[in-house]
């Protein structure tokens, strides 16, 4: 095709070098022949796909080249097999994410459902992590998705109009008496309509996206069940979100211990513990730890109080203790030493006074870190904190994670206790399976899925564009009698224009 387009091709090799596309083109068919018996197995199921599609574009594309050979003109097989390639690229890709995700299960030995549980905050939906199921994922990870029913529509509508614009074409200049002549102009339409209306890269538009998705979703062990996971898990929800997400495991430790005034430190720290443990979070197993090294004393906390300005209250053996921030114990009037320079740290005020400050490492985890950026940059997904932790505040979880934290929703310590013992119910589809508690493999599933819908929905509708335009050009020429522009070169060269659109939007999910 570059050959004759570059007028490099005598007319003594004409019927050589249509004979050898024509060659060529069975080859790719011959390559392909799982794809167009595909195509016919959709067609005897009552299904009408793009590989059905490209069995029809096979035979007309042949027939126009057996009649090229007498009229001495190239046919378009060169369109034809880059249809063909981008249709067994796309089922490597299906089959690639079939088995990758297969292997992901494989492997598993803890499953995580992720599901939609309505009116979970505020009016508002909720992506909840629950007990996952193997069966949740086998059920639907095959089913077709509506984009794929949409393409069979549009596949069909063209098929439709190919042939009439065929038709018609070999009507109009068959009436002048050569028969033959208009059946030749009659296919050549039909096949070219064809093979304009389909960019090749429409093949990868929807199988691309999902297995570059699952690449990233598998080396983190989780899956996304089918299309049906994907749509739920791209509406408007809440993404909870707890201490162990941010900081799980070990992450924080203790850094360093002063005390100040009379009493006694084992008392201080054994205060201090029983406010900690009372109220929970990643604080907990710090000074659980530190009291028992301490052969500590337990103690009952009377009227806890959580205060939303960073700390808690309550009476522990007798005596009102506050246990927070800096800044908190200033705003509830305890008297500070000044020139306290520790960013990250746990003071306890006693009877009004300060009695100790406990300083604290917080270990930035970078799969936490980057599952709450992506959370945190993606519309209609706002995370919510429900942990009770005083010192997980919007200041601190901006400079230590780096995101913006007014995407973060917080709300009153009162509430955040009842969203914690929210859970999904039983009769809630799965949307994804992970197979870790770690917040990188949830968030990526939730944003992941949103990225490939709009990905494919775009995909989907540029091509569309395309094919809608490639119909209406050739319709035009053809009437127009400009029938000397449908040359092989124009058609590859038009398929290929639309298809480097094709693939870089296909390229959005590896960004999530």
């Amino acid at each position: 095709t570059f050959l004759y387009a570059l007028d490099m091709v005598g007319q003594d090799r004409m019927k050589l070098m249509i004979f050898g596309q024509l060659l060529a083109m069975l080859i790719c068919a011959l390559l392909g022949s799982y794809q167009l018996l595909e195509g016919l197995s959709d067609l005897k199921n009552k299904r009408f796909s793009l590989n059905t599609l490209l069995c029809v574009s096979f035979v007309l594309c042949a027939a126009d080249g057996v009649l090229c050979l007498q009229d001495l003109r190239v046919p378009c097989c060169a369109a034809f097999g880059l249809q063909m390639t981008m249709s067994l690229w796309s089922a490597y890709q299906r089959r690639s994410t079939r088995l990758g995700q297969l292997d992901t299960m494989r492997k598993a030995t803890h499953l995580v459902g992720i599901g939609l549980q309505e009116q979970y905050f505020e009016d508002q939906a909720g992506l909840l992590r629950g007990e996952g199921r193997v069966e949740d994922f086998m059920e639907s990870y095959s089913k077709p998705s509506r984009l794929s029913k949409t393409v069979s529509v549009y596949a069909l509508i063209v098929l439709g109009v190919s042939v009439a614009l065929g038709i018609t074409t070999g009507l109009i200049h068959g009436m002048s008496g050569d028969v033959m002549a208009g059946v030749s102009i009659g296919i050549q339409a039909a096949a070219v309509s064809l093979l304009m209306a389909v960019p090749a890269s429409m093949f990868v538009t929807i199988s691309r996206p999902m297995a570059v998705l699952e690449r990233r979703l598998h080396s983190l062990g989780a899956v996304i069940c089918g299309w049906r996971g994907v749509e739920g898990l791209s509406k408007k929800a809440l993404f909870p979100v707890t201490h162990e997400d941010l900081f799980p495991g070990n992450a924080v430790k203790l850094n360093g211990v002063k005390f100040y005034g009379n009493r006694e430190s084992s008392q201080i720290v054994a205060y201090t513990a029983a406010l900690i443990c009372a109220n929970g979070g990643v604080l907990k197993p710090v000074f659980e730890q530190l009291l028992e090294s301490r052969n500590g004393i337990h103690y009952k906390v009377e009227g806890y109080n959580p205060y939303e300005n960073g700390g808690i209250g309550g009476v522990v053996n007798g005596e009102p203790v506050l246990v927070g921030t800096l800044e908190f114990l200033k705003s509830m009037g305890v008297e500070v030493p000044a020139g306290i320079q520790l960013k990250h740290a746990v003071a306890v005020g006693v009877d009004g006074q300060m009695c100790g400050l406990f300083a604290l490492t917080y270990d930035r985890h970078r799969a936490a870190a980057a599952g709450l950026q992506s959370l945190c940059g993606y519309r209609g997904l706002k995370p919510v904190l429900t942990t009770a932790d005083f010192m997980l505040t919007e200041t601190f979880l901006a400079s230590k994670f780096s995101v913006k934290a007014k995407r973060i929703l917080f709300p009153e310590y009162s509430q955040r206790k009842d969203l914690q013992e929210k859970q999904l119910e039983q009769d809630k589809e799965i949307l994804a399976i992970a197979t870790t508690d770690a917040l990188a493999a949830a968030a990526f599933c939730v944003t992941g899925a949103r990225t490939a819908k709009r990905a494919c929905g775009a995909g989907v509708v540029v091509h569309m564009v395309g094919g809608i335009l490639g119909i209406v050009m050739i319709a035009a020429l053809l009437f127009l009698g400009a029938r000397d522009l449908l040359t092989p070169a124009n058609m590859l060269l038009y398929q290929l224009i639309w298809t480097v659109p094709g693939i870089l939007i296909t390229e959005w999910t590896r960004a999530i």
